[in-house]
């Protein structure tokens, strides 16, 4: 590399460059090394440094990037071949896609009816099943760059109850019970072989008398969770989590460790746990759950067993006299352990919404939405100064946005139901700062995007698209305490951009992902997969 001699002759005399005095060339390779943030407080510096921004392509590209919450894909090795315009002219056009709603391609695929379970995580579809073969299929979802690609194991060679995956680490966890264990086999999504970063193929732990009921099943890079029921007949539940590539059992913890009434577990990142929980309420020797549900944040260590770090509880909406809290559903994107393969950009793993539907006296549904930076705010090493409960009022009103009903209402279900599928019937409905959800049960062709990643009106608007309506929230929103389920009126301020149209079909539930919505028909057996 050769520098001007200006720059020369002052590293030879040891004299301090100022950035103002570099070359304009040199600048702005500076400038290009800096996040879109930064570069946005440069153009406050000076009027040539100013111009000079706007003025590039590329520097436009990162700040762009900053608006829409994206960051580059190191891995998009062919991608990052192309020139600056067209890098940025894609990223607009993927912008005003999902602003509009409108999708560059539509494909649909046919699926098995009698999938035990299903997983969509980085553009891939997957699903198991056990009758009446137990076969393992992935479908790589389309891209503008690429075609489908699918792949059909026809045995797996266990009678799995659950699986998750992770295609960045080319990794998915089958959980099977045998005897007298419960077992979380690591292998290769691409061949179902042993994967060879995990320490031991099959990860145990002893079940002995107990249950194997209401499974929920997680990975976020090296870590794996598991929350089930133990007792067929009371809330009695155990949380393991190990680190599947060391085979430590990180945390155990069940009875007494575990509040009395929780509902639900969420893995936020490798090293923090959600759990979604009811205050208790004692009468006597009586002890039953009380009305206000809880969001207990813990963090635990990665290396060796311990007792997790309890950071906060936060309180939730106190409820009227003689409501109650009935359950708790915590879910949010996937956590991907690398940045995804054949992407431009991509979404970070703190840039992530968390929903929270609840469900008061088996009928009243609401759904809160939180975003994941408030709550690592409460977690090591920068956590706020330690506070053991929170009250709603502090921190619910400015940091949420609560709004009437659930994704999983809308689902036109046998009236007997179990309440339990009922709630966890519908996974992968979040990704990143979005969610999809019908707008009423009414309209199975209609579909509703919310994002809480507000982006700036720049190259769009989408209010002027045929077809699709916008709105964007950024205002108090008000649940009325007339409705008799909470003690007073619930206001939430959170943003949001709420993005609605009609689709040519009817489907039963949807899925997101960064580059997709996929619907469900009503038979479950075809998906649809909307491209943007």
């Amino acid at each position: 590399t050769f520098l001007p001699c200006a720059c020369h002759d002052r590293l030879v005399t040891g004299r301090k460059t100022m950035l103002s005095e570099l070359p304009i060339d040199i600048l702005h390779d500076v400038l290009a090394c800096a996040d879109g943030r930064s570069i946005i407080r440069c153009c406050s510096v000076c009027r040539a440094w100013k111009a000079l921004i706007e003025s590039s392509v590329e520097l436009t590209y990162l700040v762009e990037l900053f608006a829409d919450g994206l960051v580059s894909c190191p891995s998009a090795d062919s991608m990052a071949q192309r020139r600056p315009y067209e890098r940025l002219e894609q990223l607009r056009r993927y912008r005003r896609a999902w602003q509009s709603l409108t999708c560059t391609s539509c494909t649909r695929f046919s699926i098995s009816g009698h999938a035990r379970a299903y997983d969509l995580v980085d553009g891939v579809y997957a699903q198991h099943d056990t009758w009446p073969l137990t076969d393992f299929t992935t479908i790589a979802l389309p891209t503008a760059e690429r075609e489908s690609r699918a792949s059909t194991f026809p045995d797996v060679g266990v009678q799995s109850l659950d699986f998750a995956i992770d295609p960045t680490q080319d990794l998915v966890v089958f959980l099977w019970r045998g005897q007298d264990s419960a077992n979380l086999d690591c292998r290769l999504m691409s061949t179902l072989a042993p994967h060879p970063l995990a320490a031991l193929d099959t990860l145990s732990l002893g079940l002995r008398q107990q249950s194997f009921q209401r499974i929920f099943l997680q990975i976020a890079d090296d870590a794996v969770g598991l929350l089930y029921r133990i007792q067929p007949l009371a809330e009695t539940l155990r949380l393991v989590i190990f680190n599947w590539r060391t085979a430590v059992l990180l945390v155990d913890l069940s009875g007494p460790q575990l509040p009395r009434f929780t509902s639900d577990f969420s893995l936020i990142s490798p090293r923090s746990f959600l759990l979604g929980t009811m205050t208790e309420v004692r009468e006597g020797t009586n002890v039953h759950r009380g009305g206000i549900g809880e969001i207990r944040i813990f963090s635990f260590r990665g290396d060796s067993p311990a007792q997790p770090e309890h950071a906060t509880t936060l309180l939730l909406p106190e409820v009227d006299v003689n409501r109650s809290l009935d359950r708790m559903v915590i879910h949010s994107g996937p956590y991907l352990a690398n940045p995804p393969q054949d992407a431009l950009f991509y979404k970070p793993n703190e840039k992530r919404i968390c929903s929270v539907s609840l469900l008061y006296d088996r009928f009243e549904a609401y759904t809160l939405y939180i975003h994941h930076q408030f709550l690592a705010g409460f977690l090591p090493p920068a956590a706020r100064p330690p506070i053991a409960v929170v009250p709603w009022k502090q921190w619910g009103p400015g940091n949420s946005r609560m709004m009437k009903g659930r994704h999983m209402l809308w689902l036109r279900s046998p009236a007997n139901l179990l309440l339990e599928s009922l709630l966890t019937v519908l996974p992968r409905y979040v990704h990143g700062e979005r969610v999809v959800c019908p707008v009423d049960a009414v309209s199975p062709r209609v579909v509703q995007v919310l994002d809480f990643g507000l982006t700036p009106k720049r190259y769009c608007d989408p209010e002027m698209c045929p077809g699709v309506n916008t709105e964007v929230h950024i205002g108090t929103s008000v649940i009325p305490r007339v409705n008799h389920v909470f003690k007073s009126d619930v206001a939430t301020s959170l943003p949001f951009r709420r993005s609605f149209r009609e689709l040519d079909e009817e489907h039963t539930l949807f899925m997101i992902d960064q580059d997709r919505l996929i619907g469900v028909n009503e038979s479950v057996d075809t998906l649809t997969v909307y491209t943007f």
